[in-house]
């Protein structure tokens, strides 16, 4: 089966998150973080598997922002 454009970002996308969350526990002291660290930390990644311009403080900021956006519409799942 062929894939489509955005069918192959999604497939890229959802690889680097998989990726991200499966060297999590390689982390030093990772069993004594908060939910809060954890959950930045899990934001951050998907923030990276879905464009690397999230990389760093300025990149997650802007993930951040876009994930409020997000969080801040009402309307239906748009699929973007």
């Amino acid at each position: 089966m062929k894939l489509t454009r955005k069918q192959k970002r999604m497939k890229a996308i959802v690889e680097r998150l998989q990726a991200y969350v499966a060297t999590y526990s390689e982390q030093a002291h990772y069993l004594d973080y908060s939910d809060t660290i954890f959950i930045d930390d899990i934001l951050y990644g998907l923030g990276l598997a879905l464009d690397k311009r999230h990389h760093g403080a300025q990149g997650f900021e802007s993930f951040k922002s876009m994930l409020r956006n997000r969080l801040a519409d009402n309307g239906g799942c748009s699929g973007e």
